[in-house]
């Protein structure tokens, strides 16, 4: 396998404590990804799901080598399959340097969903995926750092949000979320 596969499968079984139900996560982190396993749909006690890539850069503005100061190997992956929607106990998804442009409609059924990070998607066009993520009651944080958004768009996008939703858009924000 030329590229870097990585699957923690982590299941700690409520045997630990009675009354506390089972944790399952995944991340996968492979720089040749074209599509997200079957198996990954399979787990519906999942709550955590994190597809990225290798690893990414983030430069000072003065020694950036492209203008906006970022670097990372984009995936293959351009679709988010509509499977996505039979993960229901997911609490948090980690979608990052990818080539997807937009999220399928069966997201909204992540109604557990705290934690959406779709930074490093250039491609994915949040203002027309809003009515999308408007539609996950549980959301508390929204990560967009680096995606097809407009400058002049970021205002009306905060203002879409009510104050208990934390959005991370610029370069400062989504440093300090990392440190976080």
């Amino acid at each position: 396998m030329r590229s870097l596969l990585l699957i923690l499968l982590c299941v700690f079984s409520s045997c630990n404590y009675q009354n506390e139900p089972p944790y399952t996560a995944i991340v996968i982190i492979n720089n040749d990804l074209k599509i997200i396993p079957d198996s990954v749909f399979s787990n519906k006690d999942l709550t955590s799901l994190c597809i990225s890539c290798k690893g990414f850069t983030t430069y000072p503005p003065l020694s950036a080598p492209g203008e906006d100061g970022v670097s990372y190997v984009e995936l293959p992956l351009n679709e988010l399959p509509d499977k996505i929607g039979e993960l229901t106990n997911l609490k948090t998804l980690k979608l990052n340097c990818t080539k997807v442009e937009e999220l399928p409609k069966a997201i909204t059924k992540l109604t557990k969903l705290d934690t959406l990070d779709l930074s490093l998607n250039k491609n994915l066009n949040v203002i027309n995926e809003l009515s999308k993520i408007k539609m996950l009651p549980g959301l508390k944080v929204l990560n967009i750092y680096h995606t097809k958004l407009d400058p002049s768009q970021i205002d009306y996008l905060k203002n879409q949000f009510n104050k208990k939703i934390k959005v991370i858009i610029t370069k400062a924000d989504y440093e300090r979320s990392l440190a976080n």
